[in-house]
């Protein structure tokens, strides 16, 4: 059913540039697509300047329209070296259409608190399924399939494409799997 993940089972463990050839059928996300693509995968040094999160792979990516004139759900997808086998994803505010990008503390967290990747969770977000349009700025709305992406969809379809990058990175699914969100985020996680 399109309840379920699809996850397709990898070939072997890859290492985090390996990610970055990975492409996606759209026949392996469980609702409508043509496919999706990731577009760069990084390691971040624990060192790395800015980094409060531990070593990880960060994965960014797009999920494409079945209508052409529909924008991209972009993603990004963390990878953290120490993985706990749980993963979060994060849900956005407002109208969306900027990047949730999953590095930070989840609405309400203490900032005393090590952030989810830091404590091993894979971490995820995405656009919703449009960018730029600013929190009180709804002409996505015009177009049916962007629409369908901001109210529901996109929450789906960014989980089927992580399931397969964790399955691609570590050789497993994860033991858990959770949704965080506020606000607009609240609204996703009705879905």
């Amino acid at each position: 059913s399109a309840a379920e993940s699809v996850v397709a089972a990898p070939a072997a463990v890859l290492d985090c540039q390996q990610l970055a050839s990975i492409t996606f059928t759209a026949e392996s996300i469980g609702l409508p697509t043509t496919g999706a693509n990731v577009v760069s995968a990084e390691l971040v040094a624990a060192d790395a300047a800015d980094n409060s999160n531990g070593e990880y792979c960060k994965v960014l990516g797009t999920i494409h329209p079945v209508d052409l004139a529909a924008p991209d759900i972009n993603f990004e997808v963390n990878l953290p070296t120490n993985w706990n086998s749980k993963m979060l994803q994060f849900g956005g505010g407002g109208l969306n259409g900027y990047l949730v990008t999953g590095l930070g503390h989840y609405a309400k967290q203490p900032e005393s608190e090590q952030t989810p990747l830091a404590r091993g969770y894979v971490t995820l977000g995405s656009d919703s399924g449009h960018q730029g349009a600013g929190i009180f700025d709804g002409s996505f709305y015009l177009n049916a399939e962007a629409l369908d992406n901001f109210g529901h969809m996109q929450i789906k379809k960014t989980h089927d494409v992580a399931m397969q990058l964790i399955a691609a990175r570590y050789g497993a699914e994860p033991a858990h799997s959770y949704f965080i969100g506020g606000s607009q985020g609240g609204h996703e996680g009705f879905d």
